[in-house]
């Protein structure tokens, strides 16, 4: 009808974009989400039989900037791994002030600790820009556990890491002799530290007009005082 047309080649398809098509599409397109899976540290270790087995159960989600993806004190729904933008990890203390923990981009998970320990989420974890995330939901990861134990033994090594570094960071503050919130790691949590390390000192506890020490020698309490009370029973 006297129309005439032309095809260019455009500036190329973002790689996010790239990889919600082929997670939509057949096995032709496995190959190329098993070499993307591969690239991100969470899953590098793995063998190539437990990446294959992670696809049916990944979704790739957009959220838009400022967005709560993860509520401090909720339950966990979904394992995430970012592979755009950025997000910030904040805890909220028992005043109702907020700390901003770290920031986390490309590669970096969140959301596995609640999955695997079965407790509330400890922080928010907010957007600061449109991001990106790969995503596995609460049941599919269990159900993926379950039917994959080496899978099983991976998460729940990576757990013992993650808490193993925590507790590291813990133990390096408290060598230097810092003050803290207990909104920030619990009581029992600090005691287990100063306790595992062997220890010896001081533990000074405010609160409003009160105050409490406990005494450690060698990692164990030997004594503990708060007001005018001392020993077992305080």
């Amino acid at each position: 009808h006297g129309c005439t047309w032309r095809i260019e080649r455009g500036a190329g398809t973002p790689r996010d974009a790239t990889l919600t098509m082929a997670l939509n599409r057949e096995d032709r397109d496995v190959e190329f989400i098993v070499r993307h899976l591969k690239s991100i540290a969470l899953f590098s270790p793995l063998p190539e039989p437990s990446i294959r087995a992670l696809i049916d159960y990944i979704k790739l989600e957009k959220f838009a900037e400022r967005t709560a993806i993860i509520k401090q004190n909720e339950p966990g729904t979904h394992l995430f791994v970012l592979i755009k933008g950025e997000v910030s990890v904040v805890k909220q203390d028992a005043q109702g002030h907020e700390n901003v923990l770290a920031r986390l981009r490309k590669g970096d998970v969140f959301g596995e600790m609640s999955l695997i320990t079965g407790e509330p989420c400890s922080a928010s974890i907010r957007t600061l820009t449109p991001i990106s995330a790969l995503t596995i939901a609460k049941d599919d990861f269990a159900r993926l556990l379950e039917g994959h134990p080496s899978l099983n033994i991976y998460f729940n090594k990576l757990l013992a890491q993650r808490l193993r570094k925590t507790m590291a960071h813990v133990e390096e503050e408290i060598a230097k002799g810092v003050l803290g919130k207990l909104s920030m790691i619990s009581l029992p949590e600090l005691t287990q530290t100063i306790s595992t390390n062997g220890r010896s000192g001081v533990l000074r506890l405010y609160r409003g007009s009160e105050t409490g020490e406990i005494y450690f020698a060698n990692g164990a309490v030997v004594d503990a005082s708060m007001g005018d009370e001392a020993g077992e029973e305080v």
